[in-house]
């Protein structure tokens, strides 16, 4: 594939590609309860249908005066915004499309999907800006493709990958995701690598495994932890041979003392028996 044909793929089918939502939604009539709410929408559609945008986005305005939650017209006010094809308002076009995404109902899952959809157009068209004017510079087709590659925002481009992806969960036969998706994959396949990125990648690496060696460390010294307090509480229920020895001393010097106690009450009790008798045998002699 030369560069013309890169550019191309990159751009021009793109462009069908992510505007085939508001193509479908140009088809749809709104209809309300309310006469005033629906001639207003319809007449927004008729300006939308005729390109007329600024004058689309007024009267989707007027029906938002009358309820401010109306899920479709939030939905195109996105679109309108969107089809102004000004990069200033995209950012508006998204939020209209997230309000439409909150605002309808579970059972509009249909619905709640384009607006997922849209968003990951807006942000692809960011990603991928400069590629227009990139396609007609005088450059050799190696150079302008360096250039086209270089040009890319590649972190928008994995936002919108993961819009894509969260409408094919959805809906997985949605040819539209399914495409854009895979022409994200593809351009983020020639994203550059410069010196700086590599050293950023290898810096990354070292500091995850400096990360798993800290983790590895603190799991060691927790272990550590655990012993010594293991240690600790087995040294406080087991006392030492220097504490026990002291205790049977104790022990033995309190039987000593026992029976010492004992001889001593003994003889004490038999020297007063002698004398009770001596006094006995004293006074029977007297008598």
């Amino acid at each position: 594939m030369n560069v013309k044909n890169l550019k191309n793929t990159i751009v021009n089918r793109y462009f069908n590609i992510m505007l085939l939502p508001v193509m479908i939604l140009i088809s749809v009539i709104f209809f309300t309860s309310c006469d005033k709410k629906k001639n207003a929408q319809r007449e927004a559609n008729k300006f939308y249908q005729k390109k007329d945008y600024s004058n689309a986005e007024a009267n989707y305005r007027k029906v938002l005066t009358m309820d401010s939650v109306y899920s479709n017209t939030l939905f195109n006010l996105g679109n309108t915004h969107y089809r102004m094809n000004d990069t200033n308002k995209d950012d508006i076009a998204n939020s209209y499309w997230q309000k439409s995404y909150d605002s309808f109902e579970e059972k509009d899952s249909l619905q709640k999907m384009w607006a997922i959809y849209n968003q990951g157009n807006v942000k692809f068209r960011k990603a991928t800006q400069h590629l227009d004017s990139l396609s007609s510079a005088d450059l050799t087709d190696e150079a302008r493709e360096k250039m086209i590659f270089s040009s890319i925002n590649y972190e928008q481009l994995r936002e919108a990958a993961n819009d894509y992806k969260a409408v094919l969960r959805k809906f997985s036969d949605d040819t539209a995701a399914r495409y854009n998706l895979s022409l994200i994959n593809y351009l983020l396949s020639k994203q550059p690598k410069d010196k700086n990125q590599k050293q950023n990648q290898q810096q990354q690496q070292q500091n995850q495994q400096n990360q798993q060696q800290n983790q590895q460390n603190q799991k060691q010294n927790q272990q550590q932890q655990q012993q010594n307090q293991q240690n600790q509480q087995q040294n406080q229920q087991q006392p030492s041979s220097q504490q026990r020895q002291k205790k049977d001393k104790e022990e033995v010097n309190r039987m000593l003392e026992a029976l010492k106690n004992n001889e001593k009450n003994t003889l004490l009790k038999i020297k007063k028996n002698e004398k009770q008798k001596a006094e006995q045998y004293k006074s029977e002699k007297d008598w």
